[in-house]
């Protein structure tokens, strides 16, 4: 509802007595355009109505409608009332970014003049006129007097909302006249000339596809070009002023632009040489100003551009003239536009012809939604009668004459449907959401109200334009309306505002106006005004967060600071946006638990005399004393070998590493060092093929990249690699603190060391993590104001914590030493919230035993890498499971020969899953849980230790242990391995040449190690199984040979012959169970869909409960009906007749048809 506008609207009558006297213009009027009051109701805005259309300008002036032009795009003239027609629109140029400046929070009423009859119906001939505010930015500089236009960066459009009929809350008042006298020789300055202002400008290319400077034509090819213009109302011997804006690129000399107006003396525009490092500023503009007398109306501006180097370029940025132009109304255009610039600081009599116009008008559009009519009279001057106006003179003015009828029409109309933002109620979060990626929205937001009660408001962007800034696209405009909720959940009686996150779902473009081809510019991010510095030009999400009253100008070096936690999913598409929701569902799935959770992988650069290393080398050492129970990798390249390649230096072990450690899954992988959007380091240790081909769902890192530009997510015809880790629908990252632009060491540093040493490990006031966006905004805020770390941003879901382990683990410490072949026992407890032993907790424990940490030295593999020592727990004593039972748990195990035998400290870290913890409802307590141990002594050897001289057992097969050799498979399989040793297996590969390997077709040169891949089976360090995966085999035969040895270094080795078939693999869809839950004693029913129709079909079913042991087996042979295999008759019981216990179990069911197996999966839950 909008109150407290009368005085803005004007409603004038039928003109029938032309030259009838207007209010004159007053002081009234505010200094700036966007200085309004906001209504008094902010919980509604006129639009909440419905019956408006849209209506699209492309300039500023006076504008007209007619019966005639509704009717011609579809609107019928009989659904106005002229007496109840309204329009409604905001202001000139682009909001203002300082929250402090005043703007109306809603659309404000336009006024408007009617002419025709007073019956209330819209009839041909009749009209209504009114102002239409331009797109374009208008600035004034009060110590020289002059005007700048310049291009708004995001919309060259202006728009109006139209309804035909409003109600009386929103009728548009008719505005009083007064009569006057004339006035004999008047005491006020007299002019008959006003300011003008002509400029030419466009916005065609962004030299550096960074900040939100675009300049015009460029002199390469074409080195002169002439740009000419007609001054209107120019008086022969004025002079005017011109001030050309031009970009000039060049290295090493000055090249400069030339510039002759109407044949005059050339004046060169001189910016400064350009530096020839990558880094160097790209361009200089430069602003040449000077006055003259033209000669003519005409101006002819001729630019040369004198190229000292081949490589150099200008371009134009824009061309403004001021002049004065002089008051004719005579036989000029039908409107003209012009200013009281020269006169300010005085009430000024403008003047025009000696007799009265009668069908002249003068609108005062300062404020748009405060048009008037100005008053004109006759005043007495020295040399005769004058036709006038009294202009104050305490503020710019923005004038309109106008005289006739013949003004445009809107360009477009549109229908709009109701809509109300202003009164939704707050939420926790609000994601900005395009209309195609509401579907995605929702299940995000679903996913959050089930697993953290989270609150979520999904808005379409385009919304939020139509209620804040016209229709117009503007940052501001989503940053006020943000503000707007906060303000609303304070006024509701929230003790904390609200959002609190912000999540922006959709990529983003440098050019806002989408002027390139392949745009995908959903929801706009923070463009800098600077675009020729490639070290000071940037783009940023921060800005949607600075809510203080203020703050929001985003000056450098200023002291903003974000309120929110503020995320990008940078998806173009829905099934980028589908992808990238599904992967955080994966995350938050408890079925998705593991020891992953308990790793961190860091990765540093080399060369540049270790800055790199030794930044991240500070990381870990602040990682492992805050976060003790977690295992750190350290990746420090330059401790491994280096290749030279023809590409250049590589190091594969790296890239193996990296892709191991992704495979396997981690917590969070930290980066520092080189890198940009192809990947990281010189050396590529991280490609985009690799990250493409990452398959590792539901174990995904929070990546923190501290390197150059490794995620520039505003460039739409690059994918760079941190937006592929992120939108990988199956691997890569589940997040990202990452960097858009050019970034340096030090204040990198900063940055992460305030991540990793105060908040990432750091618990909320609810005894939780934090979420990825307070990670951020705790992170960023202290140097927000550096540009540098304005170049930081979080991809990925601002409202999702990290899955650290909840609970905490204890581990007993052993009464002794562990020494070499000597059996060990461990135990320990799972502990509440309340430091007690959790006796609700059953569920399966991993244990890793590490030996004394090894003393690694860095190979100085280039000039400027320096020697570096450092310690990392690599070498493995044992990694196994153990049962959890009422919360506690205990495991044996034999330590390997293969150990140090020197003394000293060892670890050991444990992390454990409640059985039955996908079922989060029904579980009190929490899910998972880590721990460590550092009071371990190892070293020494254990007297009388006893070994056979026999190898591991070893059984390998594919896909399941049904399997036999020879057998045919597809591209993609699992390889499984079996193994036994009752000496205990050695899976520490720490001996040398003692790993476990798989070799293929003979080639032991190129033997995989699969120690990372090993589990030992529960409470038994005598026996466990690898699962490792075979992809994209090529047909033909294929020979698989596998070597491991026992803990006292005897070995075996076995083989694996297969056929991969060069036509369709088998394929078997995902099983579908039901009933599940099984509830009562009714057998369940297994459905599986396959590519092989019609044919007989040997079926293998196999159920496991959570710690992986068999329960219940089945096999039969069926004759598939088409594509289709139905299985009935298991009844939830053990293979003993017995009922299994409630939980959650495993069905594998296994087909082999004539020769090739396929295999799937599926989970029941038993609940009785």
């Amino acid at each position: 509802m909008i109150r407290n506008l009368r005085s803005a609207c004007l409603l004038m009558g039928w003109l029938g007595v032309l030259g009838v006297a207007l209010r004159p213009c007053g002081p009234a009027h505010a200094a700036s355009a966007h200085a309004a009051s906001v209504q008094a109701d902010d919980s509604t805005t006129v639009l909440a109505m419905g019956g408006w259309f849209r209506l699209r300008f492309e300039a500023e002036g006076v504008y007209r409608l007619t019966p005639e032009w509704l009717q011609s795009v579809g609107i019928s003239p009989s659904l106005v009332r002229t007496d109840r027609l309204a329009l409604y629109g905001g202001g000139r140029g682009s909001l203002p970014e300082a929250n402090a400046t005043p703007r109306p929070s809603v659309p404000m009423p336009i006024p408007i003049q009617f002419h025709g009859d007073l019956d209330g119906v819209f009839e041909p001939g009749e009209f209504f006129l009114y102002y239409v505010p331009g797109s374009e930015n208008l600035t004034f500089d009060r110590a020289s007097n002059r005007l700048v236009r310049s291009l708004n960066p995001y919309s060259d459009a202006t728009y109006l909302y139209l309804h035909p009929n409003a109600p009386g809350t929103v009728l548009v008042e008719r505005m009083d006249t007064t009569t006057h006298r004339p006035l004999n020789n008047p005491t006020w300055p007299t002019t008959y000339r006003a300011d003008g202002l002509w400029s030419y400008e466009r916005d065609l290319v962004n030299p550096i596809k960074s900040g939100r400077e675009w300049l015009g034509e460029d002199f390469d090819g074409v080195l002169n070009r002439t740009f000419s213009w007609n001054l209107p109302h120019y008086q022969s011997g004025d002079s005017v002023t011109l001030t050309v804006r031009a970009a000039v690129r060049s290295q090493g000399a000055i090249s400069p632009l030339n510039l002759r107006l109407n044949g005059q003396a050339n004046r060169a525009l001189m910016a400064p040489a350009v530096g020839t490092y990558y880094l160097d500023p790209y361009y200089f503009t430069r602003d040449e100003t000077w006055s003259t007398d033209p000669g003519s109306a005409r101006l002819d501006l001729n630019l040369v551009f004198n190229k000292q180097n081949s490589s150099a370029v200008a371009w134009l940025d824009r061309w403004l003239v001021r002049y004065r132009s002089a008051l004719d109304p005579g036989n000029g255009p039908t409107q003209r536009i012009f200013y009281n610039a020269s006169t300010l600081g005085d009430t000024t009599l403008y003047h025009w012809a000696s007799n009265a116009v009668l069908d002249l008008q003068v609108w005062d559009v300062t404020l748009p939604w405060g048009v008037k009519a100005c008053s004109l009279d006759t005043f007495r001057l020295p040399d005769g009668l004058r036709q006038g106006l009294l202009v104050a003179g305490d503020t710019l003015r923005h004038l309109v004459m106008l005289r006739g009828v013949n003004f445009p029409n809107p360009a477009e109309a549109i229908s709009l449907s109701p809509q109300n933002l202003h009164g939704r109620t707050p939420a926790d979060m609000v994601i900005l959401a395009p209309t195609i990626f509401h579907g995605a929205a929702v299940q995000l937001s679903e996913l959050h109200a089930q697993n953290d009660g989270l609150t979520t408001l999904i808005v379409d962007p385009e919304s939020i334009y139509r209620e804040f800034s016209a229709s117009r696209l503007d940052p501001v405009a989503l940053r006020d309306y943000l503000r707007h909720l906060r303000q609303r959940s304070l006024d509701m009686g929230s003790n904390t505002p609200s959002p609190r996150y912000l999540l922006l779902m959709g990529s983003t473009s440098y050019d806002t106006k989408n002027r390139a081809t392949n745009q995908f510019n959903h929801v706009p991010t923070y463009q800098s005004p600077n675009s020729f510095d490639p070290l000071n030009s940037y783009c940023s999400d921060a800005f949607y967060g600075l809510m203080d009253p203020s703050e929001g100008a985003f000056v450098e070096g200023g002291g903003d600071r974000m309120d929110l936690g503020i995320g990008r999913l940078p998806v173009r598409n829905v099934e980028q946006a589908d992808a990238v929701v599904n992967k955080i569902r994966a995350y938050m799935d408890p079925n998705n638990r593991g020891d992953w959770r308990n790793e961190l992988v860091f990765l540093a650069d080399d060369e540049d005399y270790n800055v790199h290393l030794n930044d991240c080398n500070e990381l870990v050492r602040q990682t492992e004393i805050k976060y003790p129970q977690g295992i750190v990798r350290k990746l420090f390249m330059d401790a491994f070998q280096q290749e030279s390649r023809p590409g250049g230096a590589r190091y594969p072990e790296v890239n193996d590493r990296i892709n191991r450690a992704m495979e396997e899954g981690c917590l969070v992988f930290a980066y520092m060092g080189h890198g940009g959007v192809n990947g990281l380091a010189e050396e590529r240790v991280m490609t985009l093929p690799e990250i493409d081909s990452w398959d590792h769902p539901g174990r995904y890192p929070l990546m923190v990249t501290a390197t150059c530009e490794f995620a520039r997510f505003d460039n739409p015809a690059v994918l760079s690699a941190g937006e592929r880790a992120l939108l990988n629908p199956r691997g890569g990252a589940i997040g990202l603190l990452t960097t858009s632009r050019v970034t340096f060491t030090n204040f990198n540093l900063n940055l992460s060391s305030r991540l990793f040493r105060d908040h990432l490990f750091r618990k909320d006031s609810t005894g939780q993590m934090l979420r990825l966006g307070d990670l951020y905004r705790e992170a960023a805020n202290p140097e927000l104001g550096v540009v540098n770390t304005r170049n930081f941003a979080l991809l990925g879901d601002p409202a999702l914590r990290l899955a650290f382990p909840a609970a905490q683990i204890t581990i007993d410490p052993p009464s002794d030493t562990l020494q070499a072949l000597e059996v060990v026992d461990l135990s320990g407890a799972v502990l509440d919230a309340t430091g007690a032993v959790d006796s609700t907790f059953d569920g399966l424990l991993n244990l890793s035993v590490f030996d004394k940490a090894a003393t690694l030295r860095t190979k100085q593999n280039d000039p400027v890498s320096l020697a570096f020592e450092y310690q990392e727990f690599k070498d493995l004593i044992f990694k196994g499971q153990a049962t959890v039972n009422a919360g506690r748990w205990q495991t044996r195990f034999r330590v390997p020969k293969d150990i140090a035998y020197a003394y000293g400290p060892g670890r050991v870290n444990a992390y454990a899953v409640r059985d039955g913890g996908n079922q989060m409802a029904e579980v009190s307590g929490s899910l998972d849980a880590a721990g460590d141990l550092r009071s371990l002594w190892v070293g020494g050897s254990a007297p009388q230790a006893n070994c056979d001289t026999a190898g591991p057992q070893i059984k390998m097969s594919l896909n399941d242990t049904l399997f036999r050799s020879g057998g045919t498979v597809g591209p993609t399989n699992d390889l499984i391995i079996r193994l036994r040793d009752v000496d205990g297996l050695n899976t520490t590969g720490s001996g040398i040449g003692r790993e476990m390997q798989l070799v293929r077709n003979g080639d032991w040169a190129g033997a995989r190690t699969l120690n990372p891949y090993y589990r030992s089976d529960p409470n038994a360090y005598q026996s466990g199984r690898i699962l490792f995966p075979l992809e994209s085999l090529e047909p033909g035969s294929y020979t698989l040979q596998f070597r491991a040895w026992d803990i006292c270094n005897y070995s075996s080795t076995a083989r694996l012959d297969f056929r991969v078939s060069n036509g369709p693999a088998f394929e078997v869809q995902p099983l579908s169970i039901f009933p599940n839950p099984l509830a009562g004693w009714q057998p369940a029913v297994v459905e599986i869909n396959h590519n092989r129709p019609n044919r007989p079909i040997q079926v293998r079913m196999i159920v496991q409960n959570i710690s992986g042991q068999d329960v219940y087996q089945t096999q039969t042979t069926l004759q598939s009906t088409g594509n289709y295999i139905r299985l009935e008759g298991w009844e939830g019981t053990h293979e003993t007749g017995h009922p299994l216990p409630n939980g959650v179990y495993v069905l594998t069911v296994v087909l082999d048809c004539e020769g090739e197996q396929g295999i799937s999966h599926g989970r029941i839950l038993l609940a009785r």
